[in-house]
């Protein structure tokens, strides 16, 4: 029988879950490219009714992944923070957005880091969002 234990330490859940999304970058891009049909067809559009994004926002994005849905916000006209844990989504981004210039910033955060998450600017964004992500992070608190 197959047993799994869960680390004890927000660090050591962290780990694991940072080493598996760098493993898999590549993976995931390739099967998530710019929007599989369940993000285009149905999670993107309720986000953006909900986020209701309008030129000149400025949007987090946090655990951007390959930066798909960043670009999708860069697209409808906000400048747009996002970040991910995981430097080889973050790199993988980056490739995939060079044609945004400046409309599109990535950084390397850990979400559950305060002092990183701060380092953002308090009160700076219109927006916050994180889109199929908070079941890998590990518990956090405010």
């Amino acid at each position: 029988m197959y047993q799994h234990s869960i680390p004890a330490t927000t660090e050591a859940r962290n780990d694991i879950s940072q080493k598996s999304w760098n493993a898999n970058a590549t993976f995931w891009d390739e099967r998530m490219g710019d929007g599989n049909d369940f993000h285009r067809l149905l999670l993107a559009p309720a986000l953006e009714r909900l986020l209701d994004v309008q030129p000149g926002q400025r949007i987090l994005e946090a655990a951007c992944g390959n930066g798909q849905f960043a670009r999708r916000l860069a697209d409808l006209g906000a400048s747009v923070i996002a970040f991910d844990f995981a430097a080889n989504m973050i790199e993988i981004a980056l490739s995939r957005s060079a044609a945004y210039g400046k409309r599109i910033a990535y950084h390397t955060i850990d979400a559950t880091n305060g002092d990183q998450l701060r380092a953002l600017g308090h009160e700076s964004f219109d927006a916050i969002v994180c889109n199929m992500a908070m079941m890998d992070m590990a518990p956090l608190s405010p």
